[in-house]
């Protein structure tokens, strides 16, 4: 029960209109979209490990500065609002030719040296300036790999999943369904099924912390090999 679909049918149910005479898709719509990223939001305040996502761009072409373009609804890195990790490749050659990209406060012009036959990868620096994703130009066609999170994209067709969290479906049903009692001035839609959805809220961004928990960066430097294996120190 994690669909579209599906949150709209839980809806009907909760405010008694089961087929739907004014519960629509048409005024279901917006609120729907509007419960969903309310809770979207308090996530990313919680965590934001939910809307992690890692995006391949193949064949950048050489000369490039921005990838601003391919943020737009619909392309590959649409929503991005968080960047982790940037790689990048010479087009076409082999994972193993991947290093990583530097960031910089603010974007550079020179552009890096092509890396010489046999090297593994290609040097390229990336900036991260006003929710815009840019890039010191490439001297050749580059793969880049962009790690980071990425705001889901909004629910248009029945068969759009909630991508936020496998769990969040009712969660935002009972949100939308609260909007619903203000508009319709119904005081126990508003605040019983509000109450619900802030638990329900409340338990999946605790889930995601757990999750994070086991991840911890631990500071040190790791020893040279030895019978024993490896140490930190």
């Amino acid at each position: 029960m994690n669909t579209y679909k599906d949150v709209k049918a839980t809806v009907r149910g909760l405010v008694g209109d089961e087929r739907g005479e004014w519960a629509n898709d048409a005024y279901l719509a917006s609120k729907v979209n509007v419960a969903y990223a309310l809770q979207v939001l308090a996530l990313k305040n919680a965590t934001g490990q939910n809307l992690e996502g890692v995006v391949l761009l193949p064949n950048v072409a050489a000369g490039t500065t921005t990838l601003y373009d391919l943020q737009a609804p619909g392309k590959p890195i649409a929503g991005l609002y968080t960047v982790l990790e940037i790689w990048a490749k010479p087009a076409g050659m082999l994972p193993n030719y991947y290093r990583q990209a530097g960031e910089r406060r603010f974007p550079e012009h020179v552009a890096p040296p092509i890396t010489p036959q046999g090297m593994p990868g290609t040097v390229l620096s990336y900036c991260w300036l006003g929710n815009k994703l840019l890039i010191t130009p490439p001297a050749e066609p580059v793969d880049i790999e962009v790690t980071g999170r990425f705001n889901p994209p909004p629910l248009v067709d029945d068969d759009n999943i909630l991508v936020a969290s496998p769990d969040i479906g009712p969660v935002t049903a009972l949100k939308t369904a609260s909007i619903a009692g203000v508009e319709r001035s119904n005081p126990a839609l508003l605040t019983e099924y509000k109450e619900l959805a802030e638990i329900g809220l409340q338990n999946i961004a605790a889930e995601l912390i757990r999750q994070k928990q086991g991840m911890g960066m631990r500071i040190g430097l790791m020893e040279v090999h030895n019978w024993y294996g490896w140490r930190w120190r």
